[in-house]
């Protein structure tokens, strides 16, 4: 999983609100079903399957802390600002806040003390902003790499290397084998526990 840029990578609704795409795939579904024979066997056998759901999805973030000082600064510091280019070409402007810093510091003592306190608040929200940006890309890419590992698939190759989309989601199969077991429960694989409780499976039925 990762952040999709699709056609026209990056869109924005806002003049500083850039929406994000992602592919993920957090849920894998177990099911079985019965294994007709024309011979009498002992016990029951079962075609127990294993699918993976893709789904896409779209989360807005405001990247205005990262080009706008607060009110309080934009009368006494005018910033150097550069810009912030997104994959398709789409232009930001982000401040330069090392000039920001050297600028306040010239600022008469009566103002500086407020100023640098405005611009760490600004930055503590800067990094919120990027770590909540940060978390949303893991969260989406860390079911991929756990499907991949656990079943030894490559779930590019299993969605035909693209984004499917289907409305809620498209499935592929993964993994079938045949058990003695029949058994049928969704996994959100990211959650740990989760994942935990499909690894029990796959070792119950050996695959």
């Amino acid at each position: 999983d990762s952040v999709y840029p699709g056609s026209n990578g990056f869109e924005t609704g806002s003049p500083t609100e850039v929406t994000f795409k992602r592919i993920s795939y957090n849920e894998v579904t177990v099911t079985s079903g019965d294994i007709f024979s024309w011979e009498p066997t002992p016990t029951s056998t079962y075609l127990v399957t294993f699918t993976a759901k893709q789904v896409f999805s779209r989360n807005a973030f405001d990247l205005a802390p990262l080009g706008e000082l607060p009110k309080c600064l934009r009368d006494i510091i005018v910033p150097e600002t550069k810009p912030l280019i997104f994959s398709h070409g789409q232009r930001h402007t982000a401040i330069d806040f090392e000039s920001v810093i050297d600028r306040a510091l010239l600022l008469h003592e009566d103002v500086q003390g407020p100023a640098l306190s405005a611009i760490k608040r600004q930055l503590m929200d800067i990094q919120v902003l990027l770590g909540s940006i940060e978390s949303w890309i893991i969260e989406g890419s860390s079911g991929m790499h756990f499907i991949n590992e656990t079943f030894g698939v490559d779930l590019s190759e299993k969605f035909d290397g693209g984004v499917q989309t289907g409305v809620g989601g498209v499935e592929r199969v993964i993994k079938a084998k045949q058990s003695g077991i029949s058994m049928t429960a969704t996994f959100d694989v990211s959650v740990e526990m989760d994942r935990e409780r499909l690894k029990r499976i796959l070792e119950l039925i050996d695959l």
